[in-house]
């Protein structure tokens, strides 16, 4: 980003904060809240018009936004909250809270009318940080986190899994996959991108949560996705590797989640598992990729 971007860019921030509005006039250049959401939207996570800065719904995300709590997802008499560890103060545009931490990098939540409830971490540039912090709390109270074959599962204060975060993944301005994983320390999720001068910015990243209220759903990538539709035995993998973690996943048909990927890759969407949150019966869903 050119010097007079940057400079441009921070004045705007600050205008913006200080009049407590995420407004801004035609005539200013893109604010980092723009950034961010300009790039959720160019993977399809959110609805965003960068000409007229406006959300719109893009998919079935439910959870809830707040400055204090961040994301909060309700389960069945639960609730777990995702947060950026940050000093940045988000501002609020449908579909999403963004927290324009410098003109490098951002967060953003998003919930209800975007396409998961998820975190986010936007990179803009090179000398951005690889590693982020988002903690994780469950009924109001520090979350139980262990990391299952790349997802990790979320407890409450007693220790029972109440709900799970997707694979880490991120990806560039050109839809390349990056290498990215998870650590966890306590009830803080730290999500790392490996990313350098050959990546092509901005680079936007994902921990997602993987139930509701109503269901749970493990969403593979695109990749795995045309991975399933060609290979029984990839498929049989696929829902294993899956059913670590979600071990309720593991009652699904093998065939019938081939002939699901096929379907899925053929209309550009990925193939997923879904179960409702208090019945045991599970079935295929085709949905649109986060990754």
């Amino acid at each position: 980003m050119k010097l007079k971007t940057i400079v441009a860019t921070a004045a705007t921030i600050s205008l913006l904060l200080a009049a407590g509005t995420a407004a801004a006039s035609a005539a200013e250049p893109p604010s980092a809240t723009d950034s961010a959401m300009s790039a959720l939207g160019n993977l399809g996570l959110v609805g965003f018009d960068s000409q007229s800065r406006t959300a719109f719904a893009s998919a079935s995300g439910s959870g809830t936004l707040s400055a204090s709590s961040g994301l909060t997802v309700d389960g069945r008499d639960t609730a777990v909250s995702i947060k950026p560890v940050t000093e940045a103060k988000p501002v609020e545009i449908s579909g999403a809270l963004v927290y324009g931490v410098s003109e490098v990098y951002s967060y953003a939540l998003t919930g209800a009318g975007a396409a998961a409830n998820a975190g986010y971490v936007i990179l803009n540039d090179v000398s951005a940080p690889s590693s982020h912090q988002f903690e994780i709390t469950a009924n109001g109270k520090p979350a139980t986190l262990s990391l299952v074959d790349g997802r990790v599962t979320v407890g409450d204060e007693t220790g029972t899994v109440i709900n799970s975060i997707a694979p880490a993944w991120a990806k560039d301005a050109n839809g390349k996959n990056l290498s990215s994983s998870y650590s966890v320390n306590g009830n803080v999720l730290t999500q790392t991108v490996v990313h350098g001068d050959d990546t092509a910015y901005p680079i936007v990243a994902d921990p997602g949560l993987e139930c509701d209220w109503a269901f749970c759903t493990v969403l593979m990538t695109r990749s795995e996705t045309q991975q399933m539709a060609s290979s029984m035995a990839a498929a049989g993998a696929l829902v294993a590797a899956a059913c670590g973690p979600a071990a309720w996943a593991c009652g699904i048909g093998i065939a019938l989640m081939v002939d699901t990927a096929n379907q899925a890759a053929n209309q550009g969407k990925c193939a997923g598992i879904r179960k409702q949150t208090i019945a045991a019966p599970v079935w295929p869903v085709i949905e649109p990729c986060r990754s």
